[in-house]
């Protein structure tokens, strides 16, 4: 199942990577970035996941607004609602899926125990 697995992963970064782009139409100030930009701010929010802090909150969103900055975005108040609203967008969805997967295992698991016996 190797190759399910990279597809998965893939996938999974794919969607993350849509999230700040789509997040760009929600704000006059950022719909004219590009794929590029958003690709950026992907990369660079991504290594502020890595230093040490719950969820990433507060290091996610600083590296976001400075990837911004580098861009042309003022740092402003609208930069970080556009830092929080692409992160609690990601959030969000992230825990409405572990949700609705950790409701859907017994079915699941159910199912698998029918087909072996």
């Amino acid at each position: 199942k190797k190759w399910e697995f990279i597809f998965h992963s893939v996938f999974i970064w794919v969607m993350y990577f849509l999230m700040i782009y789509v997040t760009f139409w929600s704000f006059k100030f950022t719909e004219h970035l590009s794929l590029m930009t958003g690709l950026t701010i992907f990369v660079m929010a991504s290594f502020g996941m890595v230093v040490p802090s719950p969820g990433g909150i507060g290091t996610w969103h600083f590296m976001a607004i400075e990837t911004l900055v580098i861009y042309g975005i003022e740092r402003t108040p609208d930069a970080n609602a556009f830092a929080f609203a692409a992160h609690g967008a990601m959030t969000l969805f992230l825990i409405a899926v572990g949700v609705i997967s950790f409701a859907l295992l017994p079915v699941i698991n159910n199912e698998k125990q029918v087909q072996e016996s």
